[in-house]
């Protein structure tokens, strides 16, 4: 059996479940999602850190969930150091608990399909998604999202991560116009009024909030996937949103470093993806 210790956000989840559940079709054995870190008691006295919950529950995919007694021996994730944990993905014995992040599609890459199934969404488009979906789908869309929140406001987590600059920004949305001949803009994210302020766009643009810190955040993902084309910040949560595109000819432009703290980000960003140089602030 191959438990996956989940941790994180949506975005996180989707990582670890991915790795995991790839490893346990390799072993042609049972998975279980070990959910301990979004105990009550245990989130009483996180107050550093974001607070987050299990959020799987939107996608299609069935989940059994571990009991404390069946967690086995841990496989521990070495940080940002890729080619060793895909080593020891490979090398896992069938009785393990992944316990880490598992940052990159390399973790899942040989079943992507069977991932694609498992992160279809539960629910149907309806009211103003329905309606954003279809304007999203008729039209040459780009997504912008914008990671800032807690990458702002917690020292320590701005240290670690650091968020995109506007300079990033403008950027992309010059390399996007440079190849699209009409584009529509749709920005996503937990600051609107910053990208209001920060953005220049002489573009059609529609900026999504209506989802933000409601029961349909998620949403925000499912209409980053429908867009043509993706500009990302280093957040795993636009990063699936980019990921789950099908078009065959999409442009994602996700930022060169993944972090500001001097740790290395190989495996994270997909080979297809191009990096576009970045100041983290």
């Amino acid at each position: 059996m191959i438990i996956v210790k989940l941790r994180g956000g949506l975005g996180n989840q989707m990582f670890q479940y991915a790795a995991g559940r790839s490893l346990a079709l390799r072993h042609q054995t049972k998975l279980k999602l070990d959910r301990s870190t979004y105990s009550q008691k245990l989130l009483r006295w996180i107050k550093s850190n974001t607070l987050r919950h299990y959020s799987l529950n939107v996608f299609n995919l069935q989940a059994e969930f571990a009991a404390r007694h069946e967690i086995p021996r841990r496989l521990k994730e070495i940080p940002f150091n890729h080619s060793k944990n895909l080593e020891n993905l490979v090398r896992a014995p069938d009785d393990v608990c992944l316990n880490g992040y598992w940052q990159s599609e390399d973790y899942f890459k040989e079943i992507e399909e069977i991932i694609r199934r498992d992160f279809a969404f539960k629910s149907i488009l309806e009211g103003v998604n329905q309606e954003l979906a279809a304007e999203i789908v008729q039209t040459e869309s780009v997504s912008i999202h914008i990671r800032r929140a807690d990458y702002v406001t917690n020292r320590r987590t701005n240290r670690f991560h650091g968020t995109c600059s506007p300079d990033y920004y403008h950027n992309c949305i010059r390399i996007i116009e440079n190849e699209i001949s009409h584009p529509h803009f749709f920005i996503f994210g937990d600051d609107l009024k910053w990208a209001r302020g920060s953005l220049e766009i002489n573009h059609p643009t529609t900026f999504v909030e209506h989802n933000y810190r409601t029961e349909t955040y998620f949403e925000d993902m499912r209409l980053m996937s429908l867009c043509q084309h993706n500009i990302i910040a280093n957040s795993s949560f636009s990063w699936w949103g980019a990921w789950l595109n099908e078009n065959p000819q999409k442009i994602v432009l996700a930022p060169q470093p993944w972090f500001k703290a001097q740790v290395s980000d190989e495996g994270i960003v997909p080979q297809s993806w191009a990096r576009i140089p970045c100041q983290l602030l």
